[in-house]
């Protein structure tokens, strides 16, 4: 947080600040789910403009194993929405943690 309030005060309120976040870890003692949506919570008291989302690490395996990435209901979802199946595949990678973030931050 100490970041995000140093540049509020050398940018000043019409700055918009983004923060990349891990949503998971996908491994054992790693950042969870549950973790990502308090700090969501404190980036959103903090004033943070913009969210973007990520998870895993190259230790996960997460990358490499495209079942874990897209789970069932999300590919079935994906393969609804009328879009070439490259362009399915590449979107929403983290759509199942986003949608929990959002319910949690305020409209």
């Amino acid at each position: 947080m100490d970041a995000v309030r140093a540049v509020r005060a050398a940018c000043g309120p019409a700055f918009c600040i983004s923060v990349k976040l891990n949503s998971a870890d996908f491994q054992e003692g790693g950042l969870t789910a549950d973790e990502a949506r308090e700090v969501a919570l404190a980036l959103q008291r903090e004033g943070v403009d913009l969210l973007e989302l990520t998870g895993g690490n190259y230790e996960s395996g997460i990358y490499f194993d495209e079942t874990s990435a897209n789970p069932a209901s999300l590919a079935e979802k994906r393969q609804s929405a009328g879009k070439r199946e490259s362009t399915r595949l590449r979107e929403a990678y983290f759509l199942e943690y986003a949608v929990g973030i959002r319910a949690a931050l305020d409209a």
